[in-house]
């Protein structure tokens, strides 16, 4: 019996003993499959500047028509527009002008911009006629182009009307590129490949030029003369 008595006192202390370690087991395995559950299921912080597969270096800037405008003097002003227009046609953009008097220059010709539904793109220069000058919204949507890289303004032999595609002054020092290869704007202007543009002020009514590294403000538009079709690129970061 006392041999007994002793092996059911051994039998009960490793019966209490392996429940208790089993209890404390099952415990600590439930708290770590918690952990786990709470880390995958929690989703982290979104940006809200930021769109799934779009930095906001990419995002482009959706101007409102309120916030497009331009301010016309008296008489002929010589303009571009940096913007990618929706709709782009000259007769949906100038539809509340109140002269109706626009023009493009195409083969040395000035085209009407109106009647003949012409588009506009960023860099080209039109010629816009307000009797007794105005403040004019335009009535389309207009969305910057890229603000960090270069922009290639195709010139034809000729005149041609063009202007600053950005939304900011920038000096006027384009790269040159024909097809032989690209050159520097003081070796274009030596070996004669165009002329230097002239910018036009409305207020005086006289034409003045643009000497290299001069200032190319936003909005303005300048008449330059090419002696064939080459490529001006223009660097957004030579500002003055």
């Amino acid at each position: 019996m006392t041999r007994l008595k002793i092996v059911l006192i051994i039998f009960l202390i490793l019966f209490f003993a392996g429940s208790i370690y089993l209890t404390w087991y099952i415990t600590k395995n439930q708290q770590g499959s918690a952990d786990v559950t709470g880390t995958s299921t929690s989703a982290p912080a979104t940006d809200s500047s930021t769109s799934a597969g779009l930095t906001t270096d990419e995002t482009s800037k959706d101007t409102t028509a309120e916030k497009v405008r331009l301010i016309l003097q008296p008489g002929y002003n010589l303009k571009t527009l940096p913007y990618i227009l929706s709709p782009n046609d000259g007769k949906t953009v100038f539809l509340g002008l109140k002269s109706q008097k626009a023009d493009v220059l195409e083969n040395d010709e000035w085209k009407n911009l109106l009647s003949d539904s012409r588009a506009l793109t960023p860099g080209q220069g039109f010629v816009v006629m307000s009797e007794n000058g105005e403040v004019y919204d335009l009535p389309v949507s207009a969305t910057e182009i890229d603000q960090k890289t270069p922009f290639t303004i195709k010139l034809k032999s000729g005149w041609n009307a063009v202007g600053n595609p950005f939304t900011h002054d920038i000096k006027w020092n384009p790269i040159i590129k024909t097809s032989r290869g690209s050159t520097t704007l003081t070796k274009a202007l030596e070996a004669n490949f165009l002329t230097k543009p002239y910018a036009y002020d409305s207020a005086g009514k006289e034409y003045s030029q643009l000497e290299v590294n001069d200032t190319l403000k936003f909005f303005q538009g300048i008449l330059i003369k090419s002696g064939g079709n080459l490529d001006l690129i223009l660097d957004p970061t030579l500002v003055p």
